[in-house]
């Protein structure tokens, strides 16, 4: 019976072993289990982190023009149109001339509450201009035309795949920049060699700061000091731009600038040239001073990017860009089209082909069989050299 009872009892203390050994090895085998397990957790979550902001794809290209900007583009401004104030959406006394955002939009499983959206030009993004969004999309503006992006999205524990999109390379390249009417780049037009004209590096608008056009002399009252029309938000835009010089060119009786203040841009940092022109489509005496001295201005990379204006944008603005624009090759319909965008605008009235302020359009006065070539003997006219005139050109059409 010992024999028995100490028999039993070293297998119970056997058995103890086995089971102790045994919950040993399934805690391991669990401690090994749990750890693998936060290992491919880790390297899923990490996968995850990767792909949770999803890009949307866009296999078209986006287009800048509102329905209505491209119906006038494509069907009414023409050498035959004549606006009719009755009848046309188009009556230059609204702000209609502003572009369409670029709307970017994406998913987030992270669902952050806030999202840095990259866009650039170059693939490594060092160029990159960057938006703040709370949403799971963003309205870009000012996008170049006829141009590839590259995009990304950034979240509070992630970033995005690189996306890319494109943007329509119809011309003119309207821009958006608040309380300024009338405002676009003089590049993104294609030119007789197939090159398109430069973009972000000259710039036409209407005024900066109040004044009043000719014929609004009776409801205008003189400030006592400069009143910027140009909002916060548009000074951001502007900015964003890079703009170095703003060259004005309104009369001084006129250019809301009251006796006494100093004449500087409303922009600071920005450089202001006064070169007064009168609205009369005259190509000599003080206007073609005036004029020489803004090719000269222009032909000087230095002064890079600029952006020139009269009042409402349309006469004197219209006359430099049509000689501009011809000397760089660009069309004479493509001019015209330009010129009537204006309408668009909240420029208090309407232009036409047929204005007596545009009586330019054509340079039939001087020798060439083409504009362009009309346009050269013009500005050699006025005392500019071959040198000068072709500095103009390089400076201005895309290489």
């Amino acid at each position: 019976p010992v024999k028995k009872v100490r028999g039993i009892i070293r297998k119970k203390r056997f058995f103890k072993r086995g089971v102790k050994k045994m919950k040993k090895i399934i805690t391991f085998l669990l401690s090994l289990t749990m750890l693998f397990s936060c290992v491919f957790a880790a390297s899923g979550c990490a996968k995850d982190e990767k792909t949770t902001i999803e890009l949307k794809q866009y296999n078209y290209a986006f287009d800048i023009h509102t329905e209505l900007q491209q119906f006038y583009l494509d069907y009414k401004f023409n050498a035959e149109y004549e606006p009719n104030e009755e009848t046309d959406e188009v009556k230059g006394t609204s702000e209609l001339s502003r572009p369409m955002p670029v709307t970017l939009e994406w998913t987030d499983s992270d669902k952050s509450r806030e999202y840095v959206v990259e866009i650039s030009e170059r693939q490594d993004f060092s160029d990159a201009i960057s938006v703040t969004t709370k949403e799971k999309k963003a309205e870009i503006y000012n996008l170049k035309i006829a141009t590839e992006y590259f995009w990304r999205v950034k979240g509070e524990k992630t970033t995005s795949e690189t996306g890319k999109f494109s943007v329509e390379g119809n011309a003119p390249r309207n821009l958006y920049v608040d309380g300024v009417t009338n405002f676009r780049d003089f590049g993104g037009y294609m030119t007789n060699t197939g090159k398109r004209t430069k973009q972000g590096v000259l710039f036409r608008s209407a005024r900066l700061n109040k004044s009043y056009a000719p014929g609004q002399e009776s409801t205008y009252t003189e400030p006592d000091e400069v009143m910027p029309e140009i909002t916060e938000k548009g000074l951001i835009q502007f900015r964003a731009l890079g703009i170095k010089t703003e060259v004005d060119f309104r009369l001084d009786a006129r250019n809301g600038y009251p006796e006494g203040v100093e004449v500087k841009s409303v922009v600071d940092g920005v450089n202001y040239v006064a070169l007064p022109m009168r609205g009369n489509a005259n190509l000599d005496g003080e206007n073609g001073q005036q004029i020489k001295k803004l090719v000269e201005l222009i032909a000087d990379t230095n002064n890079y990017p600029i952006v020139y204006h009269c009042n409402i944008g349309t006469d004197r603005t219209g006359l430099v860009s049509y000689l501009l624009g011809g000397l760089c090759g660009v069309s004479e319909d493509d001019l015209l089209k330009d010129y009537l965008f204006s309408n668009f605008a909240n420029i208090g009235e309407l232009k036409s082909p047929s204005n007596s302020k545009n009586k330019f359009f054509g340079m039939n006065g001087y020798e060439g069989e083409t504009l362009q070539k009309r346009i050269v003997s013009y500005f050699k006219s006025l005392g500019l050299s071959e040198q000068t005139i072709n500095a103009v050109k390089d400076n201005l059409i895309e290489k």
